[in-house]
């Protein structure tokens, strides 16, 4: 038994069915090994949770820098990265959140993560005003923000449609005319990238 491979099925089972429905038994029997042997690698469930959340957004970060690296300009990583985040995001169980409130440590690992986001989608976006994508003078930190909470809020395929909507909004003509590129391309491609990270 791999860490890797407890933080994945855990993180899977968390997102699909909640962490309060999800057991330590149930856990284990799912990876057809011990509870004491799940208890050796993770000492308590909150611990785990802990990890989970961790291991999540070392792998949205290695997407978003694959994304970005992939990218031919600032905007294009960022329909890229805003569209898979928000298509994730909204594809985790509401009970996920709920139960998430019981585990402070977790959750504040969670929020610490959000502006971690924030701050690396926020440099993205001055690089796409410096580009000449993106318009001058506008509030990122808030854009950001909106993108990443109503993500939760809004399932697929609307999630996209208000990002690429939030995104239309701060475009300049040049920006506007790439971003009608990226949806013909189909932005639902890129939300199932992140999912086969």
């Amino acid at each position: 038994m791999t860490r890797e491979r407890v933080l994945s099925a855990a993180t899977n089972l968390y997102s699909r069915y909640g962490i309060k429905s999800v057991s330590m038994d149930h856990l284990a029997g799912e990876l057809r090994i011990s509870k004491k042997t799940l208890y050796e690698e993770f000492e308590n469930k909150d611990g785990l949770v802990c990890e989970c959340i961790e291991h999540e957004f070392c792998r949205i970060a290695r997407f978003s820098e694959k994304a970005k690296n992939e990218s031919t300009c600032a905007l294009e990583a960022i329909v890229r990265i805003c569209t898979s985040v928000c298509g994730y995001i909204a594809s985790v169980c509401p009970a996920f959140y709920k139960d998430l409130k019981k585990y402070m440590e977790a959750e504040r690992t969670l929020e610490q993560h959000k502006v971690n986001l924030w701050e690396r989608s926020g440099e993205l976006l001055e690089i796409g005003v410096r580009e000449g994508d993106i318009m001058e003078n506008t509030d990122l930190k808030l854009i950001m923000t909106l993108l990443i909470e109503q993500s939760s809020q809004i399932k697929p395929p609307y999630n996209t449609r208000v990002v690429m909507t939030l995104l239309r909004g701060l475009c300049t003509s040049q920006g506007l005319e790439k971003l009608e590129s990226y949806s013909a391309v189909s932005t639902e491609s890129f939300t199932k990238n992140l999912n086969n990270e």
